[in-house]
């Protein structure tokens, strides 16, 4: 099962699951398949850890994080902790967080106006 959606000019990734590795080789396999396109959006379903664990990879490689309303929180707590026993990707290659809480949806002004419906809508669940 894919875990990244395709925009024509960037690519959005739905959850980041287990840990930094897996993140990573999903990053990899999105730029082997298409290399001109950055991952612009993380979709962040919920916090759990097969869902989230490899979060803090996509804000180094300054992705956008996009999560449920009541989340923003927890989210915030995540990327601004220090990992300092093994080390992250974020930890070594600090950005600015680029963190927005979605109530509903997210309608891109680069969608086309020839899609249908706006296909570039991203539904987020609520809080858990």
């Amino acid at each position: 099962m894919r875990s990244w959606w395709r925009w024509p000019i960037t690519l959005i990734v739905f959850d980041a699951p287990i840990n930094e590795w897996q993140s990573r080789w999903t990053l990899d396999a999105a730029r082997a398949k298409y290399p001109v396109k950055p991952v612009k959006y993380l979709v962040q379903t919920h916090h759990h850890m097969d869902h989230a664990g490899g979060v803090r990879t996509y804000v180094a490689e300054g992705a956008s994080v996009l999560v449920g309303l009541g989340n923003r929180a927890h989210f915030e707590k995540v990327f601004n902790a220090p990992h300092r026993v093994d080390g992250d990707a974020l930890q070594e290659n600090s950005r600015p967080l680029q963190l927005e809480e979605i109530a509903d949806r997210k309608c891109s002004a680069t969608a086309s106006a020839s899609s249908r419906s706006c296909g570039s809508r991203t539904r987020t669940p609520k809080a858990c």
